[in-house]
């Protein structure tokens, strides 16, 4: 973990590795979501390539419902490209403390009960009601 958060500290304030620190922590009760933002071409998708090896495919990533994305054995799941028409529904179920349930094409319902990190990763600012749940990074160099 130490050289993803050594390489981290080319995008990200050094404030904010400690966030991503407690982010990436397989203590699944510790920080449950947390958003990277910032302008394109600022180091947002390098940094999450990173993490997405680090995590060794304990990921999946959110594929425009809850439904379909393939989360039900996963620990993380990515949110890339957030807009908030397509995405705060979901966050907003994901974050709560409502149980989960999930229904893929021709089964049956079923309840998603293992803990679950959430990053999203998006060029603006999160709508309010989502913000309030998530931590934030903001990406400040342009390259």
């Amino acid at each position: 973990m130490e050289e993803l958060l050594n390489d981290a500290k080319t995008y990200i304030k050094e404030e904010d590795i400690s966030v991503l620190r407690d982010f990436l922590d397989f203590n699944l009760s510790s920080q449950k979501a947390l958003y990277f933002y910032g302008r394109g071409n600022n180091g947002k998708s390098t940094l999450l390539k990173k993490i997405e090896k680090y995590l060794n495919g304990n990921f999946c990533y959110f594929c425009g419902s809850i439904n379909s994305t393939g989360f039900s054995d996963k620990n993380f799941i990515i949110f890339n490209e957030y807009t908030p028409k397509e995405c705060d529904s979901s966050l907003k179920q994901l974050l709560g403390s409502d149980p989960i349930y999930v229904r893929a094409p021709f089964s049956k319902r079923k309840l998603i009960d293992q803990p679950l990190k959430i990053l999203v990763v998006g060029n603006d600012h999160l709508s309010p009601t989502i913000n309030a749940r998530v931590k934030t990074i903001e990406f400040i160099n342009v390259f």
